[in-house]
């Protein structure tokens, strides 16, 4: 077209004369026409504009697949039977599709169930020496135990593990060892475990084991070192000892026994007086011993050489510090003749058995 137009533009510009005026007309419009042609290219508006638009994932709350009570050590497997002060592991699968790093807490409630049904308005919110023992992770990898004073209850944190908190599934562990005084069960009572995870936006997965037993536990301790008769005649009968004191402790009833050494020595000639074990008239060289739990006589038990003999049969669970029975007493019969003056030493046995 620009060809053309040059040629017309070229032809007009030759052309003089009459037709002058039409020479001038023709000229403008192809002046006008090459302007046209020459104008920069038209602008247009804003063809698109941006809109965000957005959706919203929601929380999904953790889970927990299994709670498993396990033994520790060699040949650690699972377990149905707890003992006090005994370690184990409470074994917890859980799941967070938004990662571990999600979860604020996972907590384990060991806990004491007298009429054995598993029910969640049983299960108490605090710890408790006897029935209860709540274990906490805590985001950041702590491990604790309440109740965490005055107990022996106990988290063995070095043994406690978490999965990765970049991890989505993984097993939590809680070693922990039972208190000496977590009730003893053997009926329809139990002991029940019980596992919840809690998220940032509270949203919390749970689980339970129910129905785990606790073994008997017992302990005697601050006996008192020693006791004596004083100076007593031979033939004496029922002289009294002085008062002995022990502490017992128990998850559970309980017997209290005693028993003593065959025989007792003397110190400096090195004679020996043996126990007589069936009445109080011993033979020659003998001597006999009863006990009891108090100062009473009337009720006391003979005290036997090769087998205890219980002196208080109702015993009953105590608390962490147990029960001191300082009342304990013993009362000696001698032979009357043939025995060296000299003091005489022998060994007593204090003891406590499951009462059942």
């Amino acid at each position: 077209m620009n060809a053309c137009l040059a040629r017309l533009f070229t032809s007009g510009m030759r052309k003089r004369g009459p037709n002058l005026e039409s020479n001038r007309i023709s000229s403008l419009a192809v002046a006008i026409v090459l302007l046209l042609v020459t104008m920069p290219g038209i602008v247009l508006a804003a063809t698109e504009i941006p809109s965000t638009g957005s959706f919203t994932i929601p929380n999904e709350d953790p889970s927990i697949t299994s709670v498993e009570l396990w033994s520790t050590g060699t040949g650690a497997a699972q377990a149905t039977l707890m003992s006090p002060q005994t370690q184990y592991n409470v074994k917890v699968a859980a799941t967070d599709n938004n990662t571990f790093n999600d979860l604020n807490t996972l907590k384990v409630t060991i806990y004491y169930d007298a009429d054995g049904t598993y029910d969640e308005g049983d299960r108490p919110g605090t710890g408790n020496t006897q029935s209860c023992a709540i274990l906490t992770w805590t985001n950041g990898g702590s491990f604790t135990i309440d109740p965490s004073a005055s107990t022996t209850w106990a988290v063995v944190s070095g043994s406690c593990s978490a999965p990765s908190l970049t991890s989505s599934t993984g097993t939590f562990e809680f070693h922990f060892k039972p208190g000496k005084v977590a009730t003893e069960n053997n009926g329809n009572d139990e002991w029940h475990i019980y596992a919840i995870a809690t998220d940032g936006a509270a949203g919390t997965g749970d689980n339970y084991q129910e129905d785990r037993e606790m073994n008997w536990y017992g302990e005697v301790s601050g006996v008192t070192a020693t006791t004596s008769f004083g100076t007593v005649p031979l033939g004496c009968s029922g002289s009294v000892s002085g008062a002995v004191s022990a502490t017992y402790i128990s998850n559970g009833p309980y017997d209290e026994q005693v028993r003593s050494d065959a025989t007792m020595t003397g110190q400096d000639s090195a004679a020996t007086l043996t126990l007589h074990t069936s009445g109080t008239s011993p033979g020659a060289s003998q001597f006999a011993l009863k006990a009891d739990d108090d100062d009473t006589v009337a009720d006391s038990v003979q005290v036997q050489s090769d087998y205890y003999t219980t002196i208080n049969n109702s015993g009953t669970q105590t608390g962490e510090a147990g029960i001191t029975q300082a009342n304990n007493h013993l009362w000696l019969w001698l032979y009357e003749s043939g025995i060296i003056s000299e003091e005489y030493q022998g060994t007593l046995y204090y003891r406590i058995i499951n009462g059942l």
